[in-house]
């Protein structure tokens, strides 16, 4: 049993990660060719565009990963169907929750997933793609641009080496000629950039030096440990600059501290509606996991499309409710409760009738007559149109 249990977990596992790849390229492409605006229009650097794609691909994973998980089980049940593998298994004595203990340790990992994705790093992700975007669309872009010369404003030159995950810049120099009377020229081992509540930029030094040159040829160096240099640049205020107020940026901690101590009521009913919705994501992908496994293990009485059109359905009718309800939630006509919680346990009970089903071997007639129909449809509208 050991050896059958590894077996199909390794199928699945490898099947579903398959998937994962193929619908995370196909979800994040379209983002990408949006984000080209910023390399067309704006002059950012493929370092920054480069930065933008890797903020996005938390998000992407989250929402390919259900669909994901529901190809690759389908798929390996499907295949193990087609090349009777299904039955010789059931003929050597291996029943169905045997069967579907491999397929529930993958499930569980992908909810588990889901739910570290959902709490902490999408979310700090997208806080960190809202404050780059921001830099990039208020004409400080420049400043992101590493291992060049940039001119943001006459008589002002930056150049900095390189640029680490946080955003900081080593090897900076800065040559500031906006003075008729002065120019100064300011080289620093490392910087950070920063803005105030009202938007305005300037560079934090570190480590550096500061030459001074007159007009009358005289010239000043100062050495310093710290140094904070005005670019007079002024970013587009933002809430994002003055901390997170969005709950979508909130980390699930964050939002439930938000919830026990937000000031506004307001704040407190999206917190707890963003809450709701943070926690039901990872259990519909739990309960729509563990519904591919009966599904596929009945498809080889029906059409081979009978598992995917059957799941495909489910994923869109379920999430479809699930986002009318977030909606309803968020305007305070439906309780968050009954917004995301509803449609998991609607979907959790025709999870356990599919098992039940499945276990006595007695096929879900609604189900593949339904999934005929819809895989026969195209075939029905092209004779019409042929005929037409």
């Amino acid at each position: 049993m050991p050896r059958v249990f590894r077996y199909l977990l390794r199928e699945s596992l490898m099947l579903t990660l398959a998937s994962l790849a193929v619908l995370t390229f196909l979800v994040m492409l379209p983002q990408v060719l949006r984000l080209t605006d910023f390399w067309v229009n704006k002059g950012a650097s493929f370092e920054v565009l480069g930065r933008l794609t890797a903020l996005t691909f938390p998000r992407v994973l989250l929402a390919s990963l259900p669909m994901a998980l529901l190809t690759g089980i389908l798929l390996c049940l499907g295949r193990m169907s087609q090349e009777s593998e299904i039955v010789v298994l059931k003929a050597s004595g291996v029943g169905l929750t045997q069967m579907a203990r491999p397929f529930a340790v993958l499930v569980t990992g992908c909810a588990l997933l889901s739910l570290w994705l959902t709490a902490s790093w999408a979310p700090q992700t997208r806080y960190a793609f809202s404050l780059l975007k921001e830099d990039l669309q208020s004409g400080a872009a420049v400043l992101f641009q590493s291992q060049s010369f940039q001119q943001p404003m006459e008589g002002l030159m930056l150049y900095f080496q390189g640029q680490d995950a946080q955003g900081g810049m080593s090897g900076v120099v800065i040559h500031d000629a906006r003075a008729a009377k002065e120019a100064v020229t300011i080289s620093a081992r490392q910087g950070r950039l920063q803005r105030d509540p009202q938007g305005k930029l300037s560079l934090m030094l570190e480590h550096g030096s500061r030459l001074s040159t007159l007009s009358d040829g005289a010239s000043r160096m100062l050495h310093f440990e710290t140094l904070d240099v005005d670019l007079g640049l002024k970013n587009r205020p933002s809430p994002r600059q003055g901390g997170k107020e969005w709950v979508e940026d909130f980390t699930l901690g964050e939002l439930s501290a938000a919830i026990e101590s937000a000031p506004e009521p307001t704040m407190r009913h999206r917190a707890r509606v963003e809450w709701h919705r943070r926690l039901a994501m990872p259990a519909a992908t739990f309960v729509l996991g563990m519904l591919s496994i009966p599904l596929g293990l009945q498809s080889h009485r029906a059409s081979r499309a009978y598992g995917f059109v059957v799941a495909l359905i489910l994923l869109t009718l379920h999430f479809s409710l699930m986002m009318a309800g977030g909606v309803m939630a968020n305007s305070g006509k439906l309780h968050p409760v009954l917004a995301y919680w509803g449609p998991n346990g609607t979907l959790a009970l025709l999870t356990l009738y599919v098992f039940v089903m499945t276990a006595r071997e007695r096929p879900m007639r609604w189900a593949e007559a339904l999934a005929e129909g819809l895989a026969a449809l195209p075939q029905r509208l092209l004779r019409a149109w042929g005929r037409g």
